[in-house]
């Protein structure tokens, strides 16, 4: 194979390490919260703040980033990423209370957003429009690979040799992730003058996703009424307004407000945000179920949840590469119906349970089915998307992207623990308590499965445009 055959793929090595550490690290962690909890002496309400401080700094600076790749070349960003990534969790394993160890995370997350705000955008500039889909696809099954093994890696880590291994584990994959990434990744220095930046669409982007990841995550703790709460639920739609004001306003916005007037972008922004709302309503609400109701052990649990995992690593690769031929758009409505249709058959399960609980077997049949159109449905979608800007907003494509994924993330268990809790307080008047949880999660099931069908019909009814080289 010539050098210029082996550039592109070059570069996919280079920026999928650096994902797969980045999505390790967010599977890798959850396994050691109880752990952790134990030996900073600290409460559950403090030591989940080491995985949402993580998910939180990642969700709120994506933009930022890959905006400032676009301005001072995505290698460079990238690069700078994965060194405070590798910092970080030197940091993170040298911790010595539970708010040094948040803010280790906090570092970690800084450099998580670099690099994943810009992974998408490099490689959409290195390969051609034929070759895309693969690509993309293959960047799927890298997310995939990282949250298979993540699980069972932290338990065997932390059996084997404590807590801190499962950061320093970071640290030889970090070093020889960005050696590999300076040699491999092109130089891409913005010709002419540097734009300016937008600070204040960065900050007000900053306090909507903050408000809103607040909102969604510590609402129900906190009580919907409590101050707190309704503070942050008033701030998440005034900072939106305010980010929409200071975009129209800046002379180099952080994002274009003109991208969504365009369907091949706008249309497949939606669809993914939808998805993963659909996603994560599953994701968070099985392992409840699984423990509480079924009984199961989280071992067990675990082995039961990777089944989406492993249909994204399975799948993904061979959906990009259907994508480069038979097109994007069939294979991203046949994902999505087929994840409304693994949501559907899940509520029906559970919900025509009664009082006996539903196999792990049943379940993780319904979740195999959800994680066969995800896999389907993400690498077209991704290249509809990434193909239909210019290769100067690439990096603030790339980042829009990411973003949509965490906030579908926040959406779906927002939505999920709603519903299921609402609903399930009203079934109790009447049902025992496994078929009221039964009956509550069937309702969650859905409502996230017309989410998915929905933004079925929302793709299946675009126009596509063709790509841009």
């Amino acid at each position: 194979m010539s050098a210029a055959a082996r550039a592109p793929w070059s570069v996919f090595a280079a920026v999928a390490l650096g994902t797969f550490m980045a999505t390790l690290d967010s599977s890798i962690v959850n396994v050691a919260l109880p752990t952790l909890a134990r030996t900073f002496h600290a409460g559950v309400t403090q030591i989940e703040w080491v995985a949402l401080a993580y998910v939180l700094t990642i969700t709120a600076l994506l933009l930022p980033f890959g905006r400032l790749g676009d301005a001072l070349g995505r290698r460079r960003v990238f690069l700078t990423g994965l060194a405070l990534f590798t910092l970080g969790s030197l940091a993170c394993a040298f911790a010595v209370s539970a708010a040094t160890l948040i803010a280790a995370r906090v570092a970690q997350g800084v450099g998580a957003s670099m690099v994943s705000a810009n992974s998408v955008a490099l490689i959409t500039a290195a390969f051609p429009p034929t070759q895309r889909g693969r690509a993309l696809g293959m960047v799927g099954a890298t997310v995939g690979l990282g949250l298979t093994i993540g699980p069972p890696l932290g338990g065997l880590l932390l059996s084997r040799f404590g807590w801190a291994s499962i950061f320093l584990v970071n640290l030889p994959i970090g070093l020889f992730g960005l050696l590999y990434a300076r040699a491999e990744l092109p130089a891409d220095a913005p010709a002419g003058p540097r734009p300016a930046f937008d600070f204040a669409g960065a900050i007000c982007a900053l306090a909507f996703l903050v408000f809103l990841t607040l909102f969604l995550s510590r609402g129900a703790t906190w009580g919907f009424r409590a101050p707190a709460t309704l503070a942050c639920g008033l701030g998440a739609p005034l900072a939106l307004a305010a980010f929409v004001l200071a975009e129209r306003r800046a002379r180099e916005p952080l994002v274009d407000l003109s991208f969504f007037g365009d369907a091949s972008f706008r249309v497949p922004m939606l669809a993914l945000l939808a998805s993963f709302v659909a996603l994560f309503a599953a994701v968070f609400l099985v392992p409840f179920y699984l423990e509480r109701i079924a009984g199961l052990t989280p071992d067990r649990v675990g082995r039961v949840l990777v089944v989406i995992p492993l249909l994204l690593l399975a799948v993904s690769p061979a959906s990009g590469a259907l994508s480069d031929r038979l097109g994007t758009r069939v294979l991203a409505v046949t994902g999505l119906a087929t994840t409304s249709a693994g949501l559907f058959l899940l509520g029906f399960l559970l919900g025509g349970a009664g009082d006996r609980p539903v196999s792990a077997l049943a379940i993780a049949g319904g979740l195999l089915v959800v994680g066969l159109g995800q896999g389907l449905f993400q690498p077209p979608n991704s290249s509809t998307a990434m193909g239909s800007v210019p290769p100067a907003r690439l990096g603030l494509a790339a980042g829009l992207l990411a973003t949509m994924r965490n906030l579908g993330t926040l959406f779906g268990i927002g939505l999920a623990a709603a519903v299921y809790e609402g609903r399930e307080r009203v079934y109790a008047r009447g049902h025992g308590v496994t078929a009221a949880a039964g009956l509550g999660m069937r309702d969650a099931f859905f409502a996230a499965a017309l989410v998915a069908l929905l933004a079925t019909l929302l793709v299946a009814l675009s126009r596509p445009s063709p790509p841009r080289a």
